[in-house]
């Protein structure tokens, strides 16, 4: 894994080169709109120097742990107190992430509110639905029950409906 890191750095190095005396910024002056070129960047000296101190630092001690095994994993481990810990837990965000997010909201709170909606909103509609579709039954299981009396009835009561609504229609009763 090493030797891939090795090789990807040099170009990286040279890429780094390419742009002292604002050469890659050059090349590119005039690839974006106005709206997006901005002058020079502010660079502060006290800011780099303590980055660079520390990334320096931090390469030495892991270099030194790596290779030279002083000090041993453990005890920088040690020294580090409860740390380890944090960082081997991940900042303890998958705990977050499963119990508070995944039971407390989400098995709770929405499926709380989801169970309401589906029990007072839409247990409702569809038992109102099919209470109306029962009674439709009942009313429809009179008429069809066989009785020739109902069957006129019925034919005269359409009959009728059908002379009022061409009369309305046709005499111009509703337009008065």
């Amino acid at each position: 894994m090493a030797l891939p890191l090795l090789i990807l750095a040099v170009p990286a190095v040279i890429a780094g080169f390419f742009n002292i005396g604002g050469g890659f910024s050059h090349l590119v002056e005039g690839a974006l709109p106005d709206e997006l070129r901005h002058g020079a960047p502010d660079i502060y000296g006290g800011i780099v120097a303590v980055s660079l101190v520390m990334a320096f630092g931090g390469i030495g001690a892991a270099a030194a742990i790596y290779h030279a095994r002083r000090p041993s994993a453990e005890e920088v481990r040690a020294k580090l107190g409860p740390l380890p810990g944090v960082v081997e837990a991940k900042y303890y965000l998958d705990f977050i992430a499963e119990t508070v997010i995944v039971r407390w909201i989400l098995n709770g709170v929405i499926q709380r509110a989801a169970q309401l909606v589906d029990t007072y909103i839409i247990d409702f509609a569809v038992d109102q639905f099919a209470e109306s579709v029962r009674r439709a039954g009942d009313a429809m299981r009179r008429v069809e029950a066989g009785y020739v009396q109902g069957y006129t009835s019925l034919f005269l009561a359409g009959v009728v409906i059908a002379v009022v609504v061409i009369a309305v229609l046709g005499t111009g009763v509703l337009e008065r």
